[in-house]
């Protein structure tokens, strides 16, 4: 007979969905992820308990759930227990995990005040005493749920192992929809009544008292933008400071450094060391100027993800033309400057002076990135086949490798940073121009991974049952706030799962939205291999500047048109093909035609395009031969794939035109 039992820790959204800021969104997931680990640390240690998941290494388990260690821990843990203990002994361990998690919450927050006067030695933060503590003790959600597996009866189990954890979760998912609300400030005399909320999500109260808001000085009037990174009259509560303070700064990357990777990693070897020499004077300008071992406000050091931004380890808000003519202006605009204040001033003069010839050489970096968010298919069923503990540790072993191959993944061959990866899912941040191939590259180890495990532990499913990855791409600006952001990505995983559609999950979902114009959005299966084939040819084709990206916003413009009047499917194909004759596009000196020695002339180059795009219009209209919704016809499917791959295969501004 065997117990088993699973805790889910909270709230997610208030750990990682407030957000800002990368700081804010990678110190969350970070944040849940330790409270996680000492929950099922202390779990592990008790006798009798069995780990399920997470399943560390079983060489030294207790060393990779110590705080900050390298693991990541999902916020849902399951033990088994053997026999069928009493509801007392169940209650000790669920009461003695949460009390771990909170310990480690409270250390937490002990780090961010000790961190935060030791980097401003002349200062002192001053909170709201009472409210600070008050929400640090209210923000741990801990919910469970339970079921046994019953004795054997004639040689088979009454309620089977995979039968008790499908139990378990029914309990905790009814535990969930039973969660208990704490009181409102209703009156003058509550704590927090009449405080103004916090920045990040407006939920709870900030913990800054009004004479945290002095400033005797210009110095000190940038004080709270340089320390917590927030402009003046925003707030935070107790969690908002913990993320922005408790965590090194310079283990996140900021989403303009994201955004710029691939611009910069073009620029010749002797533009990026120019580059590289005027940042750093600017940081190190800035930090005589605070007097603090990091800058926060005009640069930033990025030294995580294990150095892949070395090139230029700074933030890269001032690679972007606006952001730097505004530090300027800021600064000028400053009377009675002493001498580190001029010595900033001609340090942001010569970057300046730097950056002129090679915005002029290679056009200015996108200011768009892409939020990527995974998430496994069909894991239920996978687990309702699983027949024992052991198996299940073996999944859970496996779904660990692939949350730490997926981080290594990203950095290595797409320069992109993950905030997050446990069990399957997966948070990260990517270049404009690598974000298919690390979402492709992302599905394939995790199918690779599991049909691994699924092999050693011999479970006989069918093809169609294997676990696939779902993944959302959400495009937006870099000055978008990371809530913003992370919900384009959220919306684009949904729309890959596909849950109402006639063939659901296993799908890349791509949301883009532009400042100029509405959210568009785009799903292609991952195993519709023509679909995947024309993203990547069009991606090719834009990023070799052999398809003009006049070709995707006239395809966008005509398929509008084409709705507002009403055309039928056949009328807006035939408006494109029309499109195709009279575009132009550029031969591929690389591109030899069958039966001749030599690269392809104007005119056969395009002969082949107008091929590709229009045996492309045929296909896409083979799935949709009768579309009543003129939006949802071939042209309009085409169109958006165009429009979405010349994004994908943007590196500057003057890529996008005037829809940057």
């Amino acid at each position: 007979m065997t117990t088993v039992l699973i805790l889910s820790f909270g709230p997610v959204q208030d750990f990682i969905a407030a957000a800002r800021r990368s700081r804010d969104l990678w110190s969350g997931s970070w944040l849940l992820s330790e409270v996680c680990k000492a929950a099922a640390l202390a779990l592990y240690q008790e006798d009798g308990v069995e780990l399920v998941f997470p399943a560390a290494d079983k060489t030294d388990p207790a060393n990779l759930l110590q705080p900050r260690s390298a693991l990541s821990v999902a916020n849902k843990l399951q033990i088994t227990l053997a026999g069928q203990p009493s509801a007392a002994r169940i209650d000790k361990l669920i009461q003695q995990a949460q009390a771990a998690a909170q310990a480690r919450l409270d250390q937490l927050a002990v780090e961010t005040i000790v961190n935060f006067n030791a980097r401003r030695p002349n200062t002192r933060l001053t909170l709201n005493g009472p409210l600070w503590h008050k929400q640090l003790l209210d923000y741990l959600e801990c919910y469970a749920g339970w079921a046994t597996q019953d004795e054997q009866q004639d040689e088979q189990p009454k309620i089977s192992y995979s039968q008790a954890v499908r139990h378990a979760n029914l309990a905790l998912q009814a535990r969930k929809a039973t969660r208990g609300f704490a009181q409102l400030a209703s009156h003058r005399n509550a704590e927090g009544f009449g405080v103004p909320k916090s920045s990040l999500d407006g939920a709870r109260e900030t913990v800054l008292t009004p004479e945290s808001d002095t400033k005797p000085d210009p110095i000190n009037a940038v004080f709270r933008e340089l320390k917590l990174g927030l402009n003046p009259g925003e707030q935070l509560d107790c969690m908002g400071l913990i993320k922005r303070l408790a965590v090194n700064a310079e283990q996140f990357t900021p989403v303009s450094r994201i955004a710029a990777d691939s611009w910069l990693r073009q620029l010749p070897d002797t533009e990026q060391a120019g580059l590289l020499t005027a940042y750093e004077a600017v940081y190190q300008a800035g930090k005589q100027l605070a007097g603090m071992a990091d800058l926060l406000g005009l640069a930033s050091r990025v030294t995580g993800n294990s150095g892949d931004y070395q090139a230029l380890p700074f933030d890269g808000a001032l690679l972007y033309r606006a952001r730097l003519a505004v530090a300027q202006r800021e600064l000028n605009n400053l009377q009675n400057k002493d001498e580190p204040l001029n010595a900033l001033a001609a340090a942001l003069n010569t970057l300046a002076d730097t950056l002129a010839p090679i915005w002029r050489a290679y056009g200015e970096p996108t200011p768009y990135m892409a939020v990527l968010q995974a998430d496994g298919d069909q894991m239920g069923a996978l687990l309702e086949h699983i027949s024992s503990p052991e198996h299940h540790q073996q999944v859970s072993q496996a779904l660990a490798r692939f949350a730490e191959n997926a981080g290594q993944v990203a950095r290595t061959y797409y320069h992109g940073h993950v905030i997050y990866a446990g069990g399957d899912d997966v948070l990260a941040l990517v270049p404009l121009d690598q974000a298919r191939g690390c979402a492709d590259a992302l599905r394939q180890s995790f199918a690779r991974t599991l049909a691994e495990c699924i092999k050693d532990i011999q479970l006989d499913l069918a093809p169609t049952a294997y676990p696939t990855l779902s993944v959302g791409l959400g495009i937006g600006h870099m000055q978008e706030t990371l809530n913003t952001l992370r919900d384009l990505a959220k919306r684009a995983e949904q729309l890959a799962k596909g849950n109402l559609g006639p063939q659901p999950r296993n799908a890349l979902g791509i949301c883009l939205r532009s400042r100029n114009n509405a959210e568009l959005s785009l799903r292609r299966r991952w195993d519709d291999h023509d679909g995947q084939a024309a993203l990547q040819q069009w991606q090719q084709g834009f990023l070799q500047q052999l398809l003009p990206s006049r070709l995707a916003h006239d395809a966008l413009a005509l398929a509008a048109a084409g709705k507002r009047a009403g055309h039928s499917a056949a009328m807006l194909e035939a408006e494109f093909i029309r499109l195709f004759a009279r575009t132009e596009f550029r031969p591929n000196p690389e591109h030899i035609p069958e039966g001749s020695d030599k690269p392809e002339t104007p005119a056969q180059a395009r002969a082949r395009w107008q091929r590709c795009l229009q045996d492309r219009l045929a296909t896409l209209h083979k799935q949709h031969p009768s579309s009543t919704c003129e939006w949802a016809s071939a042209a309009c499917e085409l169109a958006h794939e165009l429009y979405v791959s010349h994004w994908l295969a943007s590196k500057t501004r003057q890529d996008l035109g005037e829809l940057a």
